[in-house]
């Protein structure tokens, strides 16, 4: 019997992808595709090349923007637990959430903020 060597055929890569926009982000950038080829002359514009130009554009205070509105309330007070554990020692979840409602809290968060506020003045 004779036994056949079956290769896989290779599929070529594909020089495009696939992404998921907001119909409301997928509109505006279209608005700016409509606007840029309001001309008489040369090729269409397309919408790829339009985002590739947004994405150029982006500097890390954008990203900054973006990381900072991603955080929710839970994660700001872990944070917050974070610094205080830096500065005073450990303290449970539990305690923390306790020792928010104190007035040495407000305190806390006080100092917290005029640290803040030197570290951008320097």
């Amino acid at each position: 019997m004779e036994t056949k060597k079956v290769t896989k055929k290779s599929k070529s890569q594909s020089k495009n992808k696939s992404v998921r926009l907001s119909m409301s982000t997928y509109e505006s950038a279209n608005r700016w595709v409509e606007f840029a080829n309001e001309k008489k002359a040369g090729s269409k514009i397309k919408l790829d090349q339009v985002l590739n130009l947004a994405v150029s554009l982006l500097t890390p205070e954008h990203i900054k923007k973006l990381q900072s509105d991603s955080l929710k309330g839970s994660d700001l007070q872990e944070i917050m637990r974070q610094k205080y554990i830096k500065q005073f020692g450990h303290i449970s979840k539990e305690d923390y959430i306790a020792f928010t409602t104190t007035s040495a809290y407000v305190e806390f968060l006080i100092a917290q903020n005029d640290l803040v506020n030197l570290e951008v003045a320097v």
